[in-house]
Formats: C-alpha cells, sequence, structure tokens
C-alpha cells in the first residue's frame, strides 16, 4: 500500500514493511541502500511490530525478511552507530574492535578496563540526559 503523493513527491517507504497474509504477518527490513543493516529507528520499528505481533490473536506465524538482494542485513548499521555515540565510546568500541581481531583473551581484558571508563564518563552523564530531555547529546569526549 502506497500513501498518497504530497506536492508532487512520493513519500518515504517506511524502514520497516509489515505485511498480513492469513495468519502469517511478514517483516521485511527495508533499507537496501545500506544491506538492511540495523540503525535506531529499524530497531525500533521492529522492536513494536513484534511486540504488536505477539498481541495479535491472528498472527500464527512471523517471517522476518529483507529488501533487495545483496543481503538480508549487514548487522548493526555502524555508521549510524558512530553518529550517535560519543567519541569515548566510539574510541573504546574501535580499539576493543581491533584487539579482539587477533587476541580475544586480551580484548576482553581491555573491556573490564574501559567499561567502567565509559560508563562513568561526563559523555556518558549527558548522552543519558539528553535522552531523558529528548535532544541531541553535546560530546565532550571525556
Amino acid at each position: 500500500m502506497t500513501a498518497p503523493q504530497q506536492d508532487g513527491v512520493a513519500p518515504a517507504e517506511p524502514v520497516l514493511v509489515s505485511e498480513q497474509h492469513g495468519a502469517v504477518r511478514v517483516l521485511r527490513l527495508n533499507r537496501p541502500e545500506a544491506r538492511n543493516a540495523l540503525n535506531a529507528e529499524l530497531i525500533g520499528a521492529l522492536g513494536s511490530a513484534l511486540v504488536a505481533a505477539e498481541a495479535d490473536p491472528d498472527v500464527r506465524c512471523v517471517i522476518l525478511t529483507g529488501t533487495g538482494d545483496r543481503a538480508f542485513c549487514a548487522g548493526m548499521d555502524l555508521r549510524s552507530f558512530a553518529a550517535r555515540n560519543g567519541p569515548l565510546a566510539l574510541r573504546a568500541t574501535k580499539e576493543l574492535v581491533r584487539t579482539a581481531s587477533t587476541d580475544l583473551a586480551k580484548a576482553q581484558a581491555l573491556q573490564a578496563t574501559l567499561q567502567p571508563q565509559v560508563f562513568g564518563s561526563a559523555d556518558a552523564r549527558e548522552g543519558a540526559t539528553a535522552f531523558i530531555e529528548r535532544r541531541d547529546p553535546v560530546w565532550t569526549g571525556r
């Protein structure tokens, strides 16, 4: 189903398309340009759709599929993750990924060191405050 055009411009497709076929709910990840990578909008839409399907007595089965032929889902949208997280968390994540690619035990030890630093940082407090206040965070890298 396509929404009507406004001002001659076609509306953007939703990031998650939901279709009902009898007792089957089909949820289609719809970000083919990003290989259906999960960003905050898609994760939220998927969570809401699964809760709605679970609450609907007419739904007996949910099928999860993806738009396009390049990938079902590429995983987390790292560009979106980087844009939405503070520089301290991003640096720690990159360091952990680099370390884990060569030495998993060392990465686990590093995580034990970095996690309290990141979660106890001014950026972590700013992120939580900004979320509660429904505004974009102002990161300081501290």
